[in-house]
């Protein structure tokens, strides 16, 4: 299996999740299961209040039309006026697989962003291709 590596952006408003990210299949032409790996996860606040922030991870195996599982990455952690915070200095591994709905469908993990006040995404990722 070959290795890519991606990043994405994303500007968040205040006070509304939003998606940055959802993993993907494996990319060979059927879908299938796949990991990607979180390289580097930083935010930054872009206005000049100081406000929270909270990240979380939406499980590709919860049933669908059920209440997804969700966890926290970081719940109101506090963010300074015009500050940085490198979310995951480690690493996370993110799946593409089946859900454990009636009839299994793929579905791929999700990572929302929400604070208070606006504030950039930057997300590294290798994906395998």
């Amino acid at each position: 299996m070959a290795e890519r590596y991606r990043r994405f952006v994303a500007n968040v408003p205040a006070s509304t999740e939003t998606t940055v990210y959802t993993a993907p299949n494996d990319g060979q032409g059927t879908p299938g299961a796949a990991e990607s790996v979180i390289i580097g996860f930083f935010v930054a606040a872009t206005s000049q209040s100081a406000g929270t922030l909270t990240v979380s991870l939406v499980d590709h195996a919860s049933a669908a039309g059920s209440d997804p599982i969700t966890v926290k990455i970081a719940d109101t952690i506090p963010l300074s006026a015009d500050t940085s915070v490198d979310i995951m200095p480690g690493k996370m591994v993110l799946q593409h697989g089946l859900n454990s709905a009636g009839t299994p469908a793929l579905t791929g993990d999700i990572i929302k962003v929400t604070a208070t006040q606006p504030v950039s995404v930057i997300l590294s990722v290798v994906e395998r291709v």
